[in-house]
């Protein structure tokens, strides 16, 4: 329980000194280093499958997951997204699948850094690289027929972002992305929890993060994402959202 509530007060004092420093990083007009705010609301769909080994006891299970969740999300501050997720969850270890329990999640995504590295000749910024940290708290229900299995995770993320903005240009197709961004972190998790009376585990606790993402002007964004804990672990999240 004490690494629980240290790394929750380590999550919520990183999120914190990340949005100080976007507000002090936004104050600064026309510097090199600025952050600049996306459309305040999101609403979307996101898509999940994951592939785990969870420590009960003296056996290692492998466990399959499936998550449907809906996401919502609102830009608080500059440079600080604040979401929320809530939906279902299927587990699944060798060929049993578990009953589909309730899953929900809140988070939150804070840029600590931009760096403009090219404007357009309107002046707008057409290329940059910031740093980005996730934080979130996750809850996870999916109970097999011989044993109860629920598990909560805190988790952090940094990571670098390249992104490309081109809102400014005439595209000749009306459905090619106005935005485009690439990232590459690290991904730093807590986990614990229950299956059945034994106690629950993750194997592995850091994983390597890539992903890709796209925005159009109508709103409309699509984010992939992938988490590669090593050996089969993995996860792959695909998500559909608009902004608005």
């Amino acid at each position: 329980m004490n690494a629980w509530i240290r790394a929750i007060l380590a999550a919520s004092a990183l999120v914190a000194a990340a949005a100080a420093r976007a507000e002090q990083l936004d104050a600064v007009g026309g510097a090199l280093v600025r952050v600049e705010s996306p459309r305040d609301w999101s609403l979307g769909l996101r898509l999940q499958t994951d592939s785990r080994q969870f420590v009960t006891g003296p056996e290692t299970r492998k466990i399959q997951t499936g998550h449907i969740v809906l996401r919502a999300g609102r830009n608080a501050l500059t440079g600080l997204n604040l979401w929320g997720e809530i939906g279902t969850a299927q587990a699944e270890e060798s060929s049993e699948k578990a009953e589909r329990g309730l899953e929900w999640a809140a988070g939150a995504t804070a840029r600590i850094v931009q760096f403009v590295l090219g404007r357009t000749p309107a002046g707008t910024v057409a290329d940059e690289l910031h740093i980005d940290i996730d934080g979130s708290y996750r809850f996870v229900e999916s109970n097999f027929a011989e044993a109860d299995m629920t598990w909560g995770e805190v988790r952090l993320a940094p990571a670098f972002v390249y992104q490309i903005n081109r809102e400014d240009e005439a595209r000749w197709r009306t459905y090619d992305p106005s935005q485009v961004a690439l990232r590459a972190g690290l991904v730093f998790l807590q986990n614990e929890g229950d299956y059945g009376a034994e106690s629950l585990e993750q194997n592995r606790d850091f994983g390597l993060l890539l992903g890709t993402s796209g925005l159009w002007l109508s709103g409309w964004a699509v984010r992939l994402d992938a988490v590669l804990y090593g050996g089969s672990e993995h996860e792959i999240s695909l998500l559909f959202a608009r902004n608005f």
